[in-house]
């Protein structure tokens, strides 16, 4: 159950976003053992966040904000999830795709999908798996 600061957190998240449309966090693994896996989870995240948009939701998604910058040496896992966890706070949901990626015959959880979700959850922020969750937590947006 979330604190009376994350409920607060959560009125006037609603507050603020009541004449615009919902915009939803797309969280999900990026990371993966080689180039062609972490292409794979950019174009499974950027899939789901322009599926949002033809509904008519604003989308978030850090998978394509940030990719590449990996390369430089100056930037850390930590930047880039702490850079993400600011942003997802500032949403109001947050949709997951998945929570765990497929490597060598078994399933690897990714910690930054983990944290985010735990984020999502101390902020009283909602977390969906699906579209039908969205609609009815965020109400069907207009216009999609």
């Amino acid at each position: 159950m979330p604190s009376e600061a994350a409920e607060n957190e959560a009125h006037e998240r609603d507050t603020l976003h009541a004449s615009s449309k919902p915009l939803v966090y797309v969280a999900g693994p990026y990371r993966a053992a080689t180039s062609e896996g972490v292409r794979f989870n950019v174009d499974r995240a950027v899939s789901v966040a322009k599926h949002l948009l033809v509904l008519g939701y604003s989308a978030l998604c850090p998978h394509t904000m940030m990719d590449g910058w990996q390369r430089d040496d100056e930037l850390t896992d930590t930047h880039f999830l702490a850079n993400g966890l600011e942003l997802l706070r500032r949403c109001d949901a947050v949709f997951v795709f998945a929570v765990g990626i497929w490597r060598e015959g078994y399933w690897v959880v990714s910690e930054g999908t983990v944290a985010e979700a735990e984020e999502a959850a101390r902020r009283g922020i909602p977390i969906v798996h699906s579209v039908e969750e969205l609609n009815t937590i965020c109400g069907k947006p207009q216009g999609g």
